[in-house]
């Protein structure tokens, strides 16, 4: 929070007003954000063990 509002008091007032009034819904399921991360590491996991397997 840091980077944006240099002030984490500020930051937080700031936080408050604007989700006031909001109602939090709660979605189920996988995320695309954790789904894509998830692929990304079995790639370069997949990638270093064909890798290393070449070299022997």
């Amino acid at each position: 929070m840091g980077e944006i509002f240099t002030d984490e008091v500020i930051a937080s007032v700031i936080l408050d007003r604007l989700l006031h009034h909001c109602f939090p819904f709660f979605i189920t399921g996988p995320s695309y954000r954790t789904k894509e991360l998830f692929q990304k590491t079995y790639d370069s996991q997949t990638n270093k063990d064909t890798n290393s397997n070449k070299k022997t």
